[in-house]
């Protein structure tokens, strides 16, 4: 990577933020291949305000309890799969929930058989660049057909691509009113914030993908926290119950021992540990001199768990966020920092938090040898190791 500045200093941050010399999106190069050219993480100016004002109104703002009862759905249904006594991994349970969640929520109701399909080609695609090393080393990206990983790779690739452009037009004929793909076309037709073909597949994608599965590997760390502490968990349980038991509607924004919980694992263990900013110019940071093509650093890791902004930061609190205070604005940035915050950041709180409802109402789990957990990479993210393993004991 050469010369970078990396920091998780509050200070240092919010210069960070501040400092329009410093850019993003340039970071996630590696990916291109995957979420296109066209995505919010890989776009820059006033083409990533664009798409963002094209999305957020899908995934940021406005009445997003619109998506419980289908996170509600699936998570009832991917229950139903494991039986008492079984083994399994907790982030692919809620992977699991998620895709399937998230294809409804971009493509509308589709007949069963294009809802699978759909949830197949995502799964094969994933599947087909586990393996790392696929993207990051350009002298693999040789395209052999299904013999080589690129190959395997650009053919899954196309049948997601064929599937979205197939929906794309199936809904611009029959005027099909389903998903955030419908919202996205139909404002195309009113010339409001319009994207391109190749701009929509491009955020479908990056949706799909990092709308799901990112979630699903921050859930497998609240399982390992909050799962492990069992006078934590019992709290949580009794905030839930009490909704059930007094016929409430449960809701995150009424579970907010639960919200705390899953934001203070997400503290101790970002899934992403750094972001990455290119500066354009020489600029500085602080006392620190950024020459221009220099890349910066803000640290989730070191920010997160730095002593001297969170008291016995490296210990799992789970009602710590019950009373956020002010100066951590940036010093805790799971999500990401500014201009370039995570799009689809409440929607998933969201269902992190609702999943976590849904089983702790429906089942009883626990976790399988915990002092074995460690932290492993999978593609950008840092990951419980075994996801971690679970066991259904109601």
């Amino acid at each position: 990577m050469g010369d970078c500045l990396v920091t998780g200093d509050p200070t240092l941050v919010a210069e960070i933020t501040k400092n329009r010399d410093l850019i993003g999106g340039r970071g996630t190069e590696a990916l291109r291949p995957v979420v296109g050219q066209h995505s919010l993480i890989a776009i820059e100016g006033e083409r990533h305000q664009a798409h963002r004002k094209a999305l957020l109104p899908h995934f940021f703002y406005g009445d997003l309890s619109r998506y419980d009862t289908l996170t509600r759905k699936w998570a009832c249904q991917a229950l139903q799969e494991i039986s008492q006594g079984q083994t399994f991994e907790g982030s692919r349970l809620v992977s699991t929930i998620t895709l399937n969640a998230m294809v409804e929520i971009l493509f509308g109701a589709l007949n069963t058989e294009q809802h699978q399909a759909m949830v197949s080609h995502i799964q094969t695609w994933l599947a087909s660049f586990r393996n790392p090393a696929v993207l990051f080393l350009k002298p693999l990206h040789v395209n052999l057909g299904a013999w080589s990983g690129w190959g395997r790779f650009l053919i899954n690739r196309e049948k997601v691509h064929t599937f979205i452009r197939e929906q794309m037009t199936r809904k611009a004929a029959h005027a099909v009113d389903g998903g955030v793909l419908g919202a996205l076309l139909r404002a195309r037709m009113a010339g409001d914030h319009a994207l391109t073909d190749d701009e929509i597949i491009s955020e479908i994608v990056t949706f799909l993908l990092f709308g799901h599965d990112t979630s699903a590997e921050a859930m497998g760390w609240v399982f390992h926290h909050l799962w492990n502490h069992a006078d934590a968990l019992a709290a949580v349980q009794n905030e839930v119950s009490t909704l059930t038991n007094a016929h409430a509607e449960v809701l995150p924004e009424n579970l907010p021992l639960l919200q705390s919980a899953i934001q203070e694992s997400l503290r101790l263990c970002p899934v992403v540990v750094h972001l990455t900013r290119h500066a354009t110019v020489n600029t500085a940071v602080g006392e620190h001199v950024v020459h221009a093509g220099t890349r910066v650093l803000p640290c989730q890791y070191l920010a997160h768990r730095n002593p001297a902004v969170f008291e016995q930061a490296t210990q799992y609190q789970p009602a710590r966020f019950l009373n956020p205070k002010p100066e951590w604005r940036h010093a805790y940035f799971p999500f990401g920092l500014g201009q370039r915050l995570c799009a689809g950041m409440p929607m998933a709180q969201r269902q992190m938090t609702l999943i976590a409802a849904t089983l702790l109402t429906h089942s009883q789990m626990e976790t399988v040898e915990p002092e074995k957990v460690r932290p492993v990479r999978k593609m950008v993210l840092i990951v419980p190791s075994g996801g971690p393993t679970l066991r259904r004991v109601r």
